[in-house]
C-alpha cells in the first residue's frame, strides 16, 4: 500500500502544494496580466537565476574532477 504522503511528496512540492506542472501553467495564465515593465522585471530575474544555477554546475564539476585527479 502506498503512503499518502509519499505521493504527495513525489507529485506535489510541498511548500506550494502542487504539481510542479500545475505551478507552470499558473505562471503561464498570469503572464498576460503583466505589463512590459513586469515581464522585463521577470526576464531579468529568470536569467539571473539561469547563471547562478550555470555557476553552481561548473563549480560542482570542478570539484568532481579535482577529486577524481586527486
Amino acid at each position: 500500500m502506498v503512503n499518502q504522503d509519499d505521493n504527495l511528496t513525489a507529485n506535489n512540492d510541498l511548500r506550494i502544494g502542487c504539481t510542479k506542472e500545475e505551478m507552470m501553467m499558473r505562471i503561464e495564465n498570469y503572464l498576460p496580466y503583466l505589463t512590459d515593465d513586469d515581464l522585463k522585471i521577470i526576464s531579468v530575474q529568470l536569467y539571473n537565476i539561469s547563471k547562478r544555477r550555470q555557476d553552481i554546475q561548473r563549480q560542482q564539476a570542478m570539484l568532481e574532477r579535482k577529486k577524481e585527479n586527486g
